[in-house]
């Protein structure tokens, strides 16, 4: 699911490139604290980031990640790195204390990831640190 159509394309064509029988739709993530339906699993890549300073979405992003995802389910995040130049980053520190209260953040890992062609192309000799984060939901 991604609320950019491009991004939910080219999902679906590696998906059947890969032989792989997934459902995707374009939605956007705010909608989603109406549905009753629940999820092992759930990947974050690249939205988390988007709320730091935000009390108010990332408490609304909480309540829905906590809504949907099952008693020991996993969230994996990926996220930007909090540094000069680069808006919405986190800091490890952020991530431990947003997730304190209802998760257990299993693994925290630091990396340079790559990126989509555009924001190379403008941005040529920049590292994108992120990391990886995944999360445990806690039982009730």
């Amino acid at each position: 699911m991604d609320f950019v159509e491009e991004a939910v394309e080219r999902a679906v064509a590696k998906a059947k490139v890969a032989g792989l029988n997934v459902d995707f739709m374009v939605q956007e993530f705010f909608t989603l604290g109406s549905w009753d339906r629940k999820f092992q699993t759930i990947i974050d890549s690249g939205l988390f980031h988007i709320f730091s300073g935000d009390e108010v979405r990332k408490a609304a992003y909480l309540e829905i990640v906590n809504q949907l995802l099952k008693d020991n389910g996993r969230l994996y995040v990926l996220s930007c790195k909090e540094e000069p130049g680069i808006d919405g980053g986190v800091n490890a520190d952020e991530i431990f204390d947003t997730f304190r209260e209802r998760f257990i953040v299993e693994s925290l890992h630091e990396f340079e990831a790559e990126t989509v062609v555009d924001a190379a192309e403008n941005a040529p000799d920049r590292r994108w640190l992120s990391y990886f984060a995944v999360i445990k939901k806690c039982e009730r």
